[in-house]
């Protein structure tokens, strides 16, 4: 063959002619199925984390044709124990999410931020949260008190207690190659069960207004601040919970080091692997966190901050 520098020159134009991909292309495209792959792994440990501390006394669940669940607080007349989830109550899985991710707007960024570090390390170039407010007409679940005597009443929380924040909070995270996506690991609130989307489309479709773009961590450094004024004893109620929810957090991030251990790969690890391989550790992994979070909240005694009945077979 032909090595001088003419021939060379003229092979270069015509091998990208032949649309095979670039080696940058195809670390594009691994960082992008990685990215994707933790997002949905992370939005599934978070409903494991609202399961395992589900603190809503639940006793009646209705779904309206356009697909609202109305839910009714407290305690039911014939059954005065409540159930860990009113999973008898929801057959759709996209309802059981709506439900697990009602009211967990802040629950990724404070809860569980270091498994959300852990998870999406060496994949991101920059990460930043939003406080954002959805579009009203996209809320998917309603909430109604109960009282012993008289008519069910929905329940509006616009508090600001302790100063907290409680608007809705997403992720927004930059790849190396510069994409912007969203990640929403609570949105199935609002519809969005899609743990990322990328920013533009979400952006259009369910944000009403960005009220501030904050370094990530920021709602976790005010939280954590709150809390240092309060004891779990004398605390508001929001950050009593606070105070208990973060203890889960902990467990969390012990479980998943526990099952990395056991299984002698990291999550950065898996993330990586091949497709059937990757389907059956996530699912070891999860199947792992559910169970190992269940007996913590029940061997810890936490039964009664979050009205807690263990399932079969777990405790």
């Amino acid at each position: 063959m032909d090595k001088s520098p003419a021939h060379i020159t003229a092979a270069k134009p015509a091998r990208r002619a032949t649309g095979l991909p670039t080696k940058k292309a195809c670390i594009e495209a691994r960082q992008r199925k990685r990215f994707y792959r933790a997002g949905s792994l992370f939005q599934q440990m978070l409903y494991i984390f609202r399961e395992a501390g589900f603190e809503h006394r639940y006793h009646k669940v209705e779904k309206t044709k356009g697909g609202i669940l109305h839910v009714y607080k407290g305690l039911s007349p014939d059954d005065k124990i409540p159930t860990r989830f009113p999973e008898r109550m929801i057959s759709d899985e996209r309802d059981k999410h709506a439900l697990l991710a009602y009211h967990a707007c802040n629950d990724p960024v404070t809860y569980l931020y270091d498994l959300m570090v852990k998870v999406f390390r060496g994949t991101l170039g920059s990460i930043r949260e939003a406080h954002i407010e959805v579009h009203e007409d996209l809320e998917r679940v309603v909430e109604h008190m109960v009282p012993e005597d008289g008519e069910a009443q929905s329940v509006v929380d616009s508090s600001d207690e302790e100063g907290l924040i409680y608007q809705h909070q997403i992720v927004i995270p930059k790849l190396k190659n510069g994409e912007r996506y969203v990640l929403d690991a609570a949105g199935a609130q609002y519809g969005q069960y899609r743990a990322v989307m990328p920013y533009e489309s979400y952006d259009q479709s369910f944000v009403k207004e960005n009220i501030a773009t904050l370094k990530f961590g920021s709602l976790l450094a005010k939280l954590r601040a709150a809390i240092a004024l309060a004891t779990a004893r004398d605390a508001a109620n929001d950050v009593r919970l606070a105070f208990v929810e973060f203890m889960m957090g902990e467990a969390v991030a012990r479980i998943v080091k526990e099952w990395e251990a056991s299984a002698g790969s990291t999550i950065c690890e898996m993330l990586d692997e091949p497709h059937t391989s990757y389907l059956a550790s996530s699912t070891a992994l999860l199947d792992f966190a559910r169970s190992g979070l269940i007996r913590y909240v029940h061997d810890s005694e936490l039964d009664g901050t979050f009205h807690f009945v263990p399932p079969e077979g777990i405790a």
